[in-house]
């Protein structure tokens, strides 16, 4: 079984493959580290592992965070800030993916 967390990195990776192509490549990411689960009461293993299913990437002036499903139900969330400001966000699905890499070359093509 994959892991969330490779799951949304693979899903944000496919963004800078399609959408956004020539502008940024993957290799301009910066990945921040995996963040650690909340502990559950009584010391009881999460069954989500270790680690939050979310990513956080960082590239040029952009922010991606990524939450899977299971950290914001029920649909998970994709969130783009540029220069700090919320450019794009909703459901994690192929219609927001679009509309984020829609609001990367809005922005980039702006300049």
């Amino acid at each position: 079984m994959i892991d969330a967390r490779r799951r949304l990195l693979g899903n944000a990776r496919a963004l800078f493959e399609t959408e956004i192509c020539g502008i940024y490549s993957w290799d301009d990411v910066r990945h921040h580290a995996a963040e650690p689960a909340e502990p559950l009461p009584n010391g009881r293993r999460n069954p989500l592992g270790k680690h939050r299913e979310r990513v956080v990437l960082e590239f040029g002036e952009f922010r991606l965070e990524v939450s899977s499903p299971e950290e914001v139900p029920p649909l998970g969330k994709i969130e783009l800030y540029g220069d700090g400001k919320l450019c794009a966000q909703g459901p994690l699905d192929a219609n927001v993916w679009a509309r984020v890499g829609s609001a990367i070359k809005e922005r980039c093509n702006g300049r």
